[in-house]
């Protein structure tokens, strides 16, 4: 009777723990630990929180913003451009039509854009160039 209740008592545990784990609160707790990690400049291990998310559920509330940045990690922070352009084209192959709009255009831009230093993309620099014009005239621009 002892083994048995023990053995219920563990299996119960393990259920717990899985089931716990597979929650939004889980989904929550990787988003949080792929933050922290970028803002150490662990990009690898943030990447591997950003996938877990996708993996996980990939129709939960932030699938979509995390395979936004994995692309996004590929593309600036690791350059590797065609990680970077098949993480994007996946993006936009499951989430172009559900995304937040501003992300889906995000995720267009970064695909025109890709490989390109910041410095060699013309509306960039006709952005600058027009924000000093304003500073110069007093006028504010956001």
């Amino acid at each position: 009777m002892i083994r048995y209740a023990s053995f219920v008592l563990i299996a119960l545990l393990v259920v717990l723990a899985v089931w716990g784990c597979s929650g939004p609160d889980s989904e929550e707790k990787l988003f949080e630990q792929a933050k922290a990690a970028q803002e150490q400049q662990n990009f690898k291990k943030a990447l591997e929180c950003y996938e877990k998310i996708v993996e996980i559920n990939p129709g939960s509330a932030r699938a979509d913003e995390a395979q936004f940045m994995v692309g996004f990690l590929y593309a600036n922070n690791l350059n590797e451009i065609e990680k970077a352009r098949t993480a994007y084209e996946r993006f936009l192959e499951i989430y172009g039509e559900s995304a937040d709009s501003g992300l889906v255009i995000s995720v267009q831009w970064e695909l025109d854009h890709l490989g390109r230093d910041v410095s060699e993309i013309e509306e960039l620099i006709l952005k600058a160039e027009h924000k000093k014009v304003a500073e110069a005239n007093d006028i504010v621009v956001e």
